[in-house]
């Protein structure tokens, strides 16, 4: 580049070889360097290098570099810079390698990010003296640990070599971590570098023979596979390429620094004209923009500075771009706007205006920088260049008066940025802030001067804001200046002030010294005996003559402190000031006495220093706090057991400060149970001895308690304060004793009861069997009065035995069946004299007959007793038998008569009168019986393998009742019958035991129009149901499928089909459910019919909702319907 202003010394020598390369890992690439006790620093370490991460985020344990061993305490040796939890972190294994570095948390280790596809240099540092190792980003410190100290470990190291890109975590049980990016500029030293250092040589390469360098792997050998250490040290590393890895450019290309700088700006503000021709070079590479030819300039900032850079001129003729780089040749900031608008380029004949670039604002800490102009594009042309400071505010002083807030800027202001007109109120926002304290409450601005009062003419550098205070101020108020945007005043450079840029600046104190608060008022009760008087004022108090700040001890003459009055006992003090003499303690010299009445008062004329003065006069009295502890006088317990009184000597509240009354958590009760079911005691509430609520203050307290039980005598509570709060007297001293009460013995008020019974009541008892029933007592009896008595007999037979824990009642037989009998407590008194009337407990006895005791006779029953019948199972009889149905009392002989059968059909026939119902439990019509209706009879099968069963019949009422020719009934075998023809039904009972055989039941339906025959036979191991309609219309003649009710339907539809007369052969009648899809889900009859009309339910619970079809076939001839199921 030609024309060189200023060229920087070079002393890139001793390594300057051949800087040209870096080398990008990727998956299984990375360098191998063999261990060695000359890379392993002992005292104090630097690890840094250069990276250019391919992405944002990693893997935990992804590695940049690691040396280092973690398998758990006790072996922890090495250094690391590896990924975890988000960073990249610096760590170090020290002292005796016993710490936990794994175990400890690996987050706990200072650590940085990185941006991806951005260069970012990295150091870990740990000294030994101070035991803190230390993480670095691009020279700055960003985080720090305190180890335990000691020098560095690396006892456990063993055959672990140090790798560039790759972590081998076999100890901790992970997967091997690589790194995926750019590498260059590694080096090692056996010295914490600092801040500074590392800042002033990791752009350069360190000079040959450099003190501390253990080893430096600069990435510059080319395509080579060895990877040389440049210190001669001779730890040379291999380079293992498993993946798709390649060498990359180096990290200093384009970062050419010094040597590439044509001018320097040596002071502010700068304006330079200059032309970018074709034969200048590219020496600097502006990353993301398509750049050219450049020229720069070098800057040396001693402090943070906010410049303003543009190429906003009409010699400009081309599209220019700035830059500002680092000294790393790092972007700071870089800009192609294509701006013009007047408010950032005053001179705006530029044209196109899109030709300037302008860098409006950017806040530079101290340091070099580098500005570069281009050319967008490769643009070439003539340009000038603008870089200048924004305008500041240096400082500012307010009018005594607050007259006036005086105003100093960084340079000369003017409201156009053409340097022309002066500042005007309307470039400026005034804001008021009238703070804590703060008593005026607003500010205007009136107009603007120069420094001596006079009118603004324009670039004044100093400016008087004259300003009106709406009241009167403390010095607490605040007032904030600034500009009304970033282009409202200008310098003569014609920059514009930032908004940012304010002024913050308090009024003047106006106001006299006064007193703000106290810290307790006047009449205030209950003063602690070492409490402290406060005072807090507005202000510092200064002596009014002098004019002078007073001192503790000059205050001393102002305060009167005595007991009683003014007159009364003086009471020692002395004065401390705090809170920057705006708070006055007086601490009196000795404890205060208790119960007493205290004068305190405060007076005079005092000043505040700036020429306010007041007189000051404070007057309190208080009552200082009472002492004595409360203490228990009396205490007695009810004789209910319901509540304790306590009498207390002095009043008592819940809290210190005796506003609340005692509440139930202030008290806990301790019960000892001695045997006694009774083993909680709860308080429910508190409250005065004559019940009324408690407001604070009372000294006779009643505990009301409630137990979980009744007290039987024997149990002892005891009544004490509760562990996390105490109670007060109106003085505030908490009772000190540890219970309120001794141990209270409770009264005995549980009323004798029975606690459990044998049998539980509304049993059935056995009727020809005796029954011992057992009445177990809560407490020992003195006396025990009951009555035994039944609803069908005049007299029970029992006999009885007490003891102290039970009474046992034994019911002797006979009894008659269906009975109810009632055991009747009329008396119990207890040991204390309570007494328990009326406890009633009631046994039933089966019905005669009911041998599964599920309150019915039933053709189960009937198959029970004709079963066992044939068995001789006596146990079984049912007769001789006396008295009326249902209440019969049976006297078995041992033997099985006709009385044993009489009996039951009298049972049955009794049972079928009152309780018989019509029951239509018939769901399927799997296994129908073959039913035949021949003209007047229906003629129904029993088949040899049925046991029992039931024929119900129902037509309509009052119409004559069918008549049933039934089989005979014997010993092994028994019918029964009756009807009902008020109710239109009438019912057949079987059951059959022995050898079984077929048989049928003829029933003659002539009477009979029309009706539904229900049956239930009942089989070894399965029970057949079934439903048959009986009419009188001729069969039909055709097949038929009615319409299915209801439907849609949820959950049973009912299909009623008619099966004809005459087919040729035998036939099976198929009904069958499919969906949509044509597939079977549901076979409601596959059987042969006689002809007839029948009705067949379909139970679709189980299904889901949705359309489907029946289908009837019979033959060849097939009927098809569609239902619709809604859930």
């Amino acid at each position: 580049m030609l024309n060189r202003h200023y060229w920087m010394t070079s002393f890139f020598i001793g390594f300057v070889l051949a800087q040209d390369s870096s080398f990008t890992f990727q998956q299984n690439d990375y360098v191998n360097i063999q261990s060695s006790n000359t890379i392993q620093p002992e005292n104090a370490m630097t690890i840094e290098c250069w990276v250019n991460p391919d992405q944002e985020n990693y893997d935990n344990f992804d590695p940049i570099i690691q040396y280092l061993r973690i398998t758990g305490s006790g072996q922890e040796s090495g250094f690391s810079i590896i990924y975890y939890d988000g960073m990249f972190r610096f760590i170090v294994g020290v002292g005796s390698g016993q710490n936990d570095i794994y175990g400890d948390d690996l987050n706990l280790w200072p650590g940085v990010t990185v941006n991806s596809d951005t260069w970012t240099h990295i150091a870990g540092t740990y000294d030994s003296e101070t035991g803190i190792a230390k993480i670095f980003k691009n020279g700055y410190e960003q985080g720090s640990i305190v180890t335990e100290g000691g020098s560095i470990n690396w006892d456990y190291i063993s055959d672990m070599d140090m790798k560039i890109g790759r972590s081998v975590n076999v100890d901790i049980g992970v997967l091997d971590g690589y790194f995926s990016g750019s590498i260059d500029e590694v080096r090692l030293w056996n010295f914490s570098l600092d801040a500074s250092q590392i800042q002033s040589t990791m752009c350069i390469p360190p000079t040959a023979g450099a003190s501390f360098l253990m080893a430096y792997w600069s990435f510059n050998d080319g395509n080579d596979a060895t990877i040389s250490d440049l210190t001669g040290n001779g730890n040379n590393g291999t380079l293992i390429i498993g993946g798709e890895g390649y060498w990359d450019s180096d990290v200093y290309e384009g970062a050419c620094l010094g040597s590439c700088v044509d001018t320097v700006i040596t002071s502010f503000p700068f304006y330079h004209v200059s032309t970018l021709e074709n034969d200048m070079g590219d020496d600097w590479y502006l990353n993301i923009q398509p750049d050219g030819n450049d020229y720069s300039y070098q800057i040396n900032l001693p402090t943070q500075k906010s410049l303003f850079i543009d190429t906003c001129d009409p010699l400009t003729d081309f599209d220019t771009m700035l830059a500002i780089k680092d000294t790393c040749g790092n972007p700071v900031s870089i800009t192609e706007f294509d701006d013009g608008d007047s408010l950032f380029c005053p001179i705006s004949s530029i044209d196109p205006a899109w030709y300037a670039s302008i860098i409006d604002s950017i806040t530079l800490q101290a340091g070099t920088y580098y500005i570069i102009v281009d050319g967008y594009n490769g643009a070439l042309g003539n340009y000038a260049i603008s870089v200048g400071t924004l305008p500041e505010i240096i400082s500012s002083e307010i009018a005594e008066d607050d007259s006036y807030l005086e105003i100093r800027f960084s340079e000369a202001m003017y409201t156009n940025a053409t340097a022309e007109g002066a500042v005007e109120p309307s470039d400026f926002e005034i804001i008021f802030d009238q703070n804590t304290g703060g008593t005026a409450t607003g500010v205007s601005l009136d107009y603007l001067a120069d420094n001596d009062g006079n009118p603004l003419f324009s670039g004044e550098d100093t400016i008087r804001f004259y300003i009106t205070v709406i009241g009167e101020s403390t010095g607490q108020e605040l007032i904030t200046i600034r500009t009304q945007d970033n282009a409202s005043i200008f310098n003569s450079f014609g920059m514009g002030m930032k908004r940012s840029a304010s002024i913050t600046q308090s009024l003047s104190d106006s106001s006299p010294p006064s007193i703000v608060d106290t810290n307790f008022p006047d009449g205030a009760q209950s003063i602690a005996l070492d409490s402290e008087i406060e005072i807090s004022l507005s202000e510092p108090l200064y002596n009014a003559e002098t004019n002078e700040l007073l001192s503790s001890e000059d205050l001393e003459q102002f305060v009167t402190l005595k007991y009683g009055d003014s007159l009364g006992a003086d009471i020692p003090f002395e004065i401390v000031l705090e809170d920057n003499n705006t708070t006055i303690k007086i601490v009196p010299d000795v404890v205060l006495l208790s119960d007493q009445t205290v004068y305190f008062n405060f007076s005079g004329l005092f000043g505040d220093g700036k020429g306010n003065d007041s007189l000051l006069n404070l007057d309190l009295y208080f009552e200082t706090l009472d002492n004595i502890p409360p203490m228990i006088l009396t205490y007695k317990l009810a004789d209910d057991n319901s509540y304790v009184d306590l009498i207390f000597n002095d009043k008592i509240f819940g809290d210190e400060e005796a506003l609340s009354p005692l509440a139930i958590s202030n008290v806990e009760v301790f019960l000892v149970a001695n045997g006694s079911n009774v083993d909680s005691c709860f308080v429910t509430s508190v409250s005065s001895t004559n019940s009324n609520f408690l407001s604070g203050g009372e000294d006779s307290i009643r505990i009301n308690l409630e137990y979980n039980g009744t007290p039987e005598g024997g149990e002892k509570i005891t009544l004490s304060p509760s562990d996390s709060l105490l109670l007060y007297d109106d003085a505030g001293i908490p009772f000190s004793g540890i219970t309120f009460t001794g141990q209270l013995e409770l009264n005995d008020m549980l009323p004798p009861s029975i606690d459990s019974i044998s049998v539980p009541i509304d049993s059935f008892i056995v009727l020809m069997e005796s029954n011992p029933i057992t009445f177990r007592f809560n407490e020992n009896l003195d006396s025990v009065s009951f009555t035994v008595s039944s609803l069908a007999m005049d007299t029970v037979k029992y006999s009885s035995l007490l003891t102290d824990e039970y009474l046992q009642i034994i019911l002797e037989p006979p009894f008659a069946s269906y009975d109810s009998i009632a055991i009747d407590f009329t008396y119990l008194e207890d040991e204390s004299g309570l007494t328990t009337v009326d406890i009633a407990y009631t046994y039933r006895t089966p019905i005669l007959g009911d041998y599964d005791l599920d309150g019915k006779i039933s053709y189960n029953d009937m198959w029970d007793l004709v079963e066992n019948w044939e068995a001789k199972n006596y146990s079984y009889e049912l007769g001789p038998f006396e008295g009326t149905v249902p209440h019969l009392i049976s006297f078995p002989d041992s033997k099985f008569s006709m009385e044993d059968g009489m009996a039951f059909v009298q049972i049955w026939s009794w049972y079928q009168s009152n309780f018989g119902e019509i029951v239509d439990d018939s769901t399927s019509f799997e296994s129908l019986v073959n039913i035949v209706q021949s003209n007047k009879f229906l003629s129904i099968p029993i088949g040899d393998s049925i046991l029992c069963g039931q024929i119900q019949f129902v037509y309509d009422n009052m119409e004559n009742s069918p008549d049933f020719q039934l089989p005979t009934s014997k010993k092994n075998q028994l019918y029964l019958n009756n009807h009902f023809p008020e109710e239109g039904y009438s019912i057949i009972e079987f059951a059959r035991s022995g050898l079984l055989a077929n048989d049928t039941i003829k029933i003659d339906i002539s009477s009979i129009l029309k009706g539904e025959l229900t049956y239930t036979f009942k089989k070894q191991n399965d029970i057949q149901k079934g439903y048959y309609e009986i009419n009188h219309t001729p069969l039909p003649k055709k097949l038929s499928l009615y319409p299915a009710y209801p439907n849609p339907f949820n959950p049973v539809a009912t299909f009623k089909f008619d099966i004809p007369r005459y087919l040729n052969g035998s036939q099976k009648v198929h009904l069958i459910i499919y969906d949509v899809r044509g597939r079977i889900v549901d076979t409601l009859l596959k059987q042969e019919l006689m002809p007839g009309t029948y009705k067949a339910k379909w139970y679709a619970k189980h299904h889901a909702s949705g359309m489907y079809f029946a289908q009837l076939r019979y033959g060849d001839m097939i009927k098809n319907q569609k239902v619709i199921f809604l859930k």
